[in-house]
């Protein structure tokens, strides 16, 4: 009997894209949209972040990219000009360049070291921004006065202003969803193939004449790509950034939302953030246990539930496809 698991994600992810766009319009709550804006933020970053853990490397680097895209494109709008629209590639652009700068000296180095190494670039990057360059990006206080994006306008026709949040929520939305598909399209594509092959079984990849460091330094510059943008939206929704804002509480929560969501297929990571964002807020009233409280959920489901929620979900309907399925048949009951 063959395995309904894609029809379940692609369920999954409709039932989420469409809710995604009728919920926040019916509620129009400013508390619920800011938690609704950054659950699509760590949407992005945790589905750019499993592509570099599908070529079998952990790395802690996204915080680091993410607050890179968001300075790039504060400075460049506030200090010199820019629109948002012009903004925000450039953001992607400077993480992927940091990227394979970061990337190519150290993706050589397997296991522990490597997530030594993008931990140790994380807490760099944000002693740089907040001690030195303090003109430029404020210091400890931050970059202040960020503007948000610039009105889309078609001459006789519209002109979309994003000066509220419900509005900003469906650009990030939007944003998200190309996200999204990009990273869809390269997981179906030949690189995709390569990654995979790379995390099962690496030594047997560089065997039949695939180049490892080509293919990891790829996969963690198109994950810096979406990095970068995610900073930007983050900046530019707040507008301001400090150092604190990506700090390694910030990495530690990203990596929970992920593996917690399952890596195994993309809808996973998407799961893990909603369900965990969600869960976060009754979670404050513990104060500074809350990372402990989601650390002790991680490793719950790497001991009892590996496959994360995906694969929860996917378990739970073959047991139901299972117990209903009528053997004489060959239909349900």
């Amino acid at each position: 009997m063959r395995s309904k698991g894609p029809i379940v994600r692609i369920i999954i992810f409709a039932s989420i894209l469409i809710l995604s766009i009728i919920i926040p319009a019916i509620i129009q709550d400013p508390y619920w949209t800011d938690i609704f804006i950054f659950i699509l933020i760590f949407i992005i970053l945790s589905t750019s972040l499993r592509l570099v853990i599908n070529t079998g490397q952990a790395t802690f680097a996204h915080p680091a990219l993410a607050a890179i895209g968001g300075y790039c494109s504060g400075a460049l709008t506030v200090i010199l000009g820019f629109s948002f629209w012009e903004a925000l590639p450039i953001a992607g652009l400077a993480a992927a360049l940091i990227s394979l700068i970061i990337g190519y000296p150290t993706l050589r180095i397997k296991g522990v070291y490597f997530f030594l190494i993008t931990f140790t670039f994380t807490s760099l990057v944000g002693v740089l921004v907040g001690n030195f360059w303090i003109p430029i990006f404020g210091g400890w206080k931050g970059l202040i006065n960020i503007p948000r994006p610039n009105p889309i306008i078609i001459p006789g026709l519209l002109m979309i202003k994003f000066t509220t949040d419900l509005s900003y929520y469906y650009l990030v939305l939007f944003l998200t969803v190309m996200t999204i598909w990009v990273l869809y399209r390269v997981e179906k594509s030949r690189f995709g193939w390569v990654f995979r092959a790379i995390e099962n079984a690496d030594l047997l990849a560089e065997s039949v004449g695939i180049n490892l460091m080509k293919y990891k330094l790829l996969a963690f510059v198109i994950a810096g790509i979406f990095a970068g943008i995610a900073g930007c939206l983050f900046a530019h929704y707040q507008k301001i950034i400090t150092p604190y804002d990506f700090d390694l509480n910030f990495g530690i929560l990203l990596f929970i939302y992920t593996v917690v969501g399952g890596t195994s297929t993309i809808v996973g990571p998407i799961l893990g953030v909603i369900f965990l964002r969600i869960l976060a807020h009754p979670l404050r009233q513990f104060g500074i246990y809350e990372t402990m409280i989601l650390g002790f959920i991680l490793i719950l489901f790497l001991r009892f539930i590996p496959g994360g929620l995906i694969g929860l979900l996917e378990r739970i309907v073959g047991f139901l496809e299972t117990k209903l399925h009528d053997p004489k048949t060959g239909g349900f009951i």
